[in-house]
């Protein structure tokens, strides 16, 4: 369950993408949520590439502005 999906543009950061492994060049996806109902929410970072395979409406939405 994605709690909240923001586009980061400029990132101070290196991050690795959780969905690929390899280092993120430029902007990403920070992503806030649980994987499931009761659990506790937690942060995870994608790449651009691997944000736009996912049918979640937020992410969609935080994409649409780049």
């Amino acid at each position: 369950m994605i709690i909240s999906a923001k586009v980061i543009k400029k990132p101070r950061t290196k991050r690795l993408c959780s969905s690929g492994g390899d280092e993120i060049d430029g902007s990403h996806v920070r992503l806030y949520g649980a994987a499931h109902k009761g659990d506790k929410p937690y942060v995870i970072y994608e790449c651009v590439r691997c944000a736009r395979r996912a049918k979640d409406i937020k992410i969609r939405e935080a994409l649409s502005a780049i």
